[in-house]
């Protein structure tokens, strides 16, 4: 199979079909598209002291997972006057494969969020 990260198995852990998409096995509800992410919650999780993550609400780290696509798109755009097309071009495409990624998500559950 070509690109086999961008087919199930895999992307039952992460619908964006990217590498790495760390996990924690002990739960498997746990969900973010971003590795950066789930590191974050990995850590979270299991340093109770906290000595690795400051404390952050689960729920922010989810929230924090998607929007930065749409803030990466918009800042170019309205800060620099536009004036960096490759910028806004890439970040521009990252917004409807993420909106496909939502698109995915729900298919078997009532609750996105």
């Amino acid at each position: 199979v070509k690109n086999p990260h961008k087919h199930a198995p895999y992307t039952n852990l992460n619908p964006n079909g990217r590498v790495p998409a760390p996990a924690d096995n002990s739960d498997s509800s746990l969900f973010m598209v971003r590795g950066s992410l789930r590191y974050c919650s990995i850590v979270e999780r299991y340093d109770k002291e906290p000595r690795y993550l400051s404390e952050v609400w689960e729920g922010a780290l989810a929230d924090r997972d998607f929007i930065p696509r749409f803030g990466q798109m918009v800042r170019p755009m309205y800060f620099h006057g536009g004036e960096i097309p490759t910028v806004i071009v890439k970040s521009t495409d990252e917004v409807p494969r993420v909106l496909g990624v939502l698109d995915v998500l729900p298919k078997d559950k009532e609750y996105l969020v």
